[in-house]
């Protein structure tokens, strides 16, 4: 009886030894793990988590350097921001637009980039809208530093008065060119004029004092010939 009672004593300790050692789990732990089991398809097992998995597309995991982890996730008609701590505690979150693609830039060559969605905008019969969003984490907030368009498809203007079906299309590309204190960021457009021919616009950005603003004289010119 007293060997019984011994070994009882003996299994509540290790029991409650393990409750202690086991580490609690982060932040950014319980979101991954929702957001695996959308990702398998697991919807209902997903949805006991601490993120909004309706809808659910795909995930990005980044981790853009100064000890951050970064989540991006895509839902139908929309989508999460999410940036944690080294330690995985949720800092901010932000939503933003149905996310298509995710790529990074260090538009100021601080170290720590900016990160480049691909976002759909609006979408319709016959429409579809896509831009591109440049965004950074700041302080304790999610900035939104620049918008340009990536993609536009829609009916042109009196065609289905008309009886017609025509469409017209604009698209959007970005690209990245090394300079001073940074990059400069080019972003061209090419679409139909009114004589129904293809031009392309060109536009060129930089970073000043935190923002990206269009750029005059030489670096326009260079974004312009290239």
């Amino acid at each position: 009886m007293k060997c019984s009672l011994a070994l009882l004593v003996l299994l509540l300790v290790a029991c409650q030894a393990r409750e202690v050692d086991e580490p609690r789990r982060t932040d950014h732990q319980e979101i991954l793990e929702a957001l695996e089991n959308a990702r398998r398809g697991d919807i209902e097992k997903a949805r006991g988590g601490p993120i909004d998995v309706r809808g659910y597309n795909f995930h990005w995991q980044l981790e853009p350097g100064g000890g951050t982890k970064v989540v991006i996730v895509s839902r139908n008609l929309g989508g999460s921001l999410l940036v944690f701590s080294e330690n995985g505690a949720l800092l901010v979150e932000r939503e933003c637009d149905e996310v298509t693609s995710v790529q990074w830039v260090d538009l100021d060559a601080d170290g720590e980039p900016e990160w480049i969605t691909e976002e759909i905008d609006g979408r319709g019969t016959g429409l579809l809208v896509k831009v591109f969003k440049v965004y950074r984490h700041a302080g304790d907030g999610i900035q939104l530093l620049w918008t340009g368009l990536s993609y536009d498809r829609r009916m042109a203007a009196d065609s289905f008065r008309q009886g017609l079906t025509e469409i017209e299309v604009k698209r959007g590309f970005l690209k990245l060119e090394p300079h001073s204190g940074g990059s400069i960021l080019l972003h061209w457009v090419l679409g139909p004029t009114e004589e129904g021919e293809e031009d392309i616009e060109r536009t060129a950005y930089v970073w000043v004092d935190g923002r990206i603003e269009v750029q005059e004289g030489p670096a326009a010119a260079y974004g312009t010939n290239r």
